[in-house]
């Protein structure tokens, strides 16, 4: 990328970016430590499985790959409908549909003018 395209780039596909690669920098680092946190009882080897997408897709964004935009919004809406289940059926539906946040924010991050453009779907707010 040139100095040109990194000075173009929207805030909110830098924080997209950021997001993901941290996700998968936080969950290489559990693995790393011993700890599990959200993905206990999971073999290593699995939360490794999970990590190198996060930052597969960090770096997509980042070089704004067409692809990675239907990625996001397909995975998203995923876990956004995997979340409402659990936060229907959970116990702690409070707990639980905090967790529907997250994939709230990504799928706002991505409904951008500029994100999209940033991606080549449409024009820029003026």
């Amino acid at each position: 990328m040139t100095d040109g395209a990194a000075a173009a780039r929207p805030r909110r596909v830098a924080l997209l970016a950021g997001l993901l690669a941290f996700g998968g920098l936080a969950t290489l680092l559990s693995v790393a430590v011993g700890g599990t946190g959200a993905y206990e009882g999971l073999p290593p080897w699995m939360l490794v499985l999970l990590a190198v997408p996060y930052l597969v897709l960090a770096r997509a964004v980042w070089r704004a790959r067409p692809w990675a935009w239907w990625a996001l919004v397909v995975l998203q809406v995923a876990d956004g409908a995997v979340q409402l289940l659990l936060a229907t059926w959970s116990r702690d539906s409070a707990a639980a549909s905090l967790d529907l946040l997250w994939p709230a924010c990504y799928l706002a991050l991505l409904a951008s003018r500029r994100t999209q453009a940033w991606f080549g779907r449409g024009a820029p707010d003026p």
